[in-house]
């Protein structure tokens, strides 16, 4: 892996994910506001290699009901034990949702401009994916820390956006096709890794 981009972070903002653990495992996706898109991305990251999984931080700000902001954290190298699926992490997230000790997991109240804060004090470069950016191939700098925004299967909101904005965080872009949010993970890691090499050297 490069010495580049060792430690990155993952922001999902999610307007609908449900603040609170009182939702049944089944039918999850209609339960509890899509929190299947956040557990489905959490797993892109739990399932890497194990040297690339210590250096990520997933975050997820969940603003659906009833108890909005509420971030979620997942930090890689903390995490024990082995996820297989999305039920597994959900199961996590539902723990973690009603006060309960999960490792690696956290939850805190924070609105989306605190965690931006947060993220350009603690992040070199900090990005939000979004299909009209810049091609990312030609707009990424070289850093050790490293943080994008992404969507979840919906936009981002348009109050929010002004926000991220107004906070001078440029926008970049895989292309016009809209990848499901934990395919957008996917791919940003393999650029990330690959960084430096050839296709990255476009004319």
């Amino acid at each position: 892996m490069s010495k580049l981009f060792t430690k990155r972070t993952f922001i999902v903002v999610s307007p609908t994910a449900r603040t609170s653990p009182d939702f049944p495992l089944k039918g999850i996706a209609g339960s509890t506001g899509r929190l299947d898109v956040i557990a489905r991305s959490i797993l892109t990251i739990l399932q890497l290699d194990e040297n690339i999984r210590k250096s990520i931080v997933f975050k997820a700000l969940l603003m659906g009901p009833p108890n909005p902001p509420i971030v979620l954290e997942v930090h890689g190298s903390l995490v024990r034990g082995t996820y297989e699926n999305e039920i597994k992490v959900i199961e996590a997230i539902r723990k973690v949702l009603a006060g309960e000790h999960v490792e690696g997991f956290s939850i805190e109240k924070v609105s989306l401009k605190k965690l931006l804060e947060n993220l350009l004090n603690t992040h070199e470069r900090v990005y939000y994916l979004r299909e009209n950016g810049k091609e990312i191939l030609r707009s990424i700098k070289p850093a050790k820390t490293i943080a994008f925004i992404l969507g979840s299967h919906v936009d981002i909101p348009t109050e929010y956006e002004v926000i991220i904005d107004k906070m001078g965080i440029p926008r970049v872009s895989l292309g016009s096709i809209s990848y499901l949010t934990s395919q957008c993970i996917i791919i940003v890691n393999w650029l990330l890794d690959n960084y430096g090499k050839h296709l990255w050297r476009l004319p």
